[in-house]
This record gives structure tokens, C-alpha cells and sequence, in this order.
């Protein structure tokens, strides 16, 4: 009587449990599930605890989507902000992949948008304040960020980079 149903369940479990998911810490397609809710990484060696039987559950998912939403909301006026008050220079060109001072500009501006969801008493209570060679800001090893102190414009300090 029940037998269809629940092979049908068992089916769809399986192929959910055998298939290969995306690393969130890696990008690359090599997450597979090893035991109940234990899933396993073979490219970056990594275990992640999520779903029993599936990947992602349904309330993370809600979560880490209202998350993005609440991440794009305080990007927005940010990056208004910084390409107003920031150099022309350091504006991105609008052919990117033809010219590499583009790219790097660009570059540079997805790591002040990044810095300024991450302020720095965030940053140092992770414990990774490392000086600078060039200043006295802090480098953060695990964020792979230079977070620039307060530098005057003619300096010396002015002309080294501030990302890596």
C-alpha cells in the first residue's frame, strides 16, 4: 500500500544525498555528504555540519538570504558615497576586462566596501593586529585587508598600496 510512496522518498533522498554541492569556503563543486548532517569538502579538506539529508536547510536558507538582502542594503549607499567622494582616478573605466589599471581599481573599491561592513574594533578583537611595514594601520592575515589609519595626503605612507 505504502511501498511507491516511500520508494519514491528513499529515491529522492539519495540523489540529494549522492549529488556533489558547492563549498562556500572554496567555490568549487566537491561537497559531499559522509554522514548524517556531516558534509565534506575534498578540495579545500574541509567538514561542514548543515543538513541531515540535504545540503542546505530550508530556515538557513530563509536566514542567509535575509542576510544578503540586509548586506546589499548597507553596500548600496556606501558605495554611492565612495565613488562620489573618491578620486576619478580610482573610478572603474566602463570597459573593465580590456584595461588592467581598471581591474585593479575596481579591486580596490570591492575592498572598501568590504572594510566598511568591518570596522576596526571588529577587526581587532579577532585578535590579528599585525603592523604595517609601510604605516601605522593594522593587517589582517585572516581578511587579507590592510586597514589604513589615519595617513596625511602628502606623506610618505601615501604612495605604498593599501590592499595586497
Amino acid at each position: 500500500r505504502y511501498g511507491a510512496s516511500l520508494r519514491k522518498q528513499v529515491k529522492k533522498m539519495d540523489i540529494t544525498q549522492h549529488a556533489r554541492y558547492t563549498c562556500t569556503f572554496c567555490g568549487k563543486d566537491s561537497v559531499k555528504w559522509t554522514h548524517v548532517g556531516i558534509w565534506h569538502c575534498k578540495a579545500c579538506k574541509k567538514t561542514i555540519a548543515r543538513g541531515a539529508w540535504n545540503m542546505s536547510i530550508t530556515g538557513a536558507a530563509t536566514v542567509q538570504r535575509f542576510v544578503s538582502y540586509l548586506r546589499i542594503a548597507v553596500l548600496r549607499p556606501a558605495c554611492h558615497t565612495i565613488l562620489q567622494h573618491h578620486p576619478a582616478s580610482m573610478r572603474p573605466c566602463s570597459s573593465v576586462e580590456k584595461h588592467d589599471s581598471c581591474r585593479k581599481s575596481l579591486l580596490l573599491l570591492i575592498f572598501i566596501f568590504i572594510l566598511i561592513l568591518i570596522s576596526q574594533d571588529e577587526i581587532q578583537s579577532m585578535q590579528c593586529h599585525i603592523s604595517h611595514p609601510f604605516s601605522e594601520g593594522m593587517w589582517c592575515p585572516w581578511l587579507f585587508l590592510y586597514v589604513p589609519s589615519a595617513d596625511p595626503v602628502g606623506s610618505e605612507h601615501a604612495k605604498y598600496p593599501r590592499c595586497p
